[in-house]
């Protein structure tokens, strides 16, 4: 990892402090009180971990944005099935009764609940099912994309099922470098597989780049992808980067952050596995996603390519149901 990506240790355990939501914020304040130093080198770990929080707080955003969506169509569901026994229950004349399980009422003079239900199943029934539902690439795989499609292999989708499944288990700290290290390969050939496909080239052709900017501490993306001579090399900038690509850039060189706490032993085993699920939950998301790259001859006698415009977009179930229609009007 380049050194201006890291931060100092003192500013890596405030940085360790920050991510701890019950850690308390005076005691963070006083850590950052005994850090001594120039003001230039101050400022810039300040605009690190500020940028480190920006990232995880948008990130969380979306993710509750996603939670509260999703909650609301369970409830919606709830009320209709609620709403079916009630006219059942009517429909029979039977508006008061019990099982063996649950009590069932229907209030006389109707009210906020004029159905109640009471009773819990007995937990010997019951089987807690927690989905991974930014499992994007299954999804996509389910509403008719492939692997080629995705740009991506068969083996990259095994190996995303392999890993999740190894974070579910019980990980050995000694295992956690391993892991890492088959997350950090993941998410690098995911990316680089899509870029190669766009671009005719092999993975092995590109290198992704990103360093903060010294005069404000920003963090900068690119791409370069290698020619038959140094000078026929495409560096991809930032502006021509889809937000989704910067962010996803952004969450290898977090992989390989927590890597470097794993191997200096100076680091908490259920924060670097929650960020490794995360690492591979984004990885899944991005995968799914379709990815395309416009090109043009470049001026001058080599010609090398310049790339005009890079898009990124999320296959919805909307879009391959239209897709399919058309499709089959053509056929038509």
């Amino acid at each position: 990892m380049s050194n201006l990506y890291q931060l100092t240790n003192n500013y890596e355990t405030v940085l360790n402090m920050l991510y701890d939501e019950d850690a308390d914020e005076q005691m963070i304040l006083d850590t950052l009180e005994t850090i001594e130093g120039e003001i230039e080198d101050k400022a810039d770990n300040y605009a690190k971990i500020i940028k480190e929080l920006e990232a995880k707080q948008s990130a969380r955003k979306e993710e509750a944005k996603r939670l509260t969506e999703s909650a609301k169509v369970f409830e919606n569901r709830v009320k209709a099935l609620k709403s079916n026994l009630f006219n059942s229950m009517k429909a029979t004349g039977k508006t008061k009764f019990a099982t063996d399980l649950f009590s069932f009422n229907i209030a006389k003079n109707g009210g906020k609940q004029p159905l109640t239900i009471d009773g819990e199943v007995p937990e010997e029934y019951t089987k807690a099912v927690i989905e991974n539902d930014t499992d994007k690439i299954r999804q996509a795989l389910e509403n008719g994309e492939t692997a080629e499609s995705l740009q991506i292999s068969e083996e990259t989708l095994k190996e995303i099922q392999g890993l999740q499944k190894q974070l579910e288990e019980n990980v050995d700290v000694n295992d956690l470098q391993s892991i890492g290290n088959d997350i950090y390969d993941l998410q690098r050939s995911i990316i680089k597989s899509k870029v190669a496909s766009q671009m005719n080239v092999k993975p092995e052709d590109i290198t992704l780049k990103s360093y903060y900017e010294a005069s404000d501490g920003s963090e900068i993306e690119s791409i370069k992808i290698a020619g038959e001579y140094k000078s026929e090399d495409i560096l991809i900038l930032e502006d021509k980067l889809p937000k989704e690509v910067e962010n996803y850039i952004s969450s290898i060189v977090n992989t390989q952050r927590q890597m470097g706490k794993v191997e200096n032993g100076e680091f908490n085993k259920g924060k670097i596995i929650k960020e490794y699920k995360e690492a591979l939950e984004e990885s899944s998301e991005f995968a799914a996603g379709d990815l395309k790259i416009e090109t043009k001859k470049g001026d001058g006698i080599l010609n090398t390519k310049k790339v005009t415009k890079m898009t990124y977009t999320q296959t919805k179930q909307k879009d391959l149901q239209e897709k399919e229609s058309q499709e089959q009007d053509e056929e038509r």
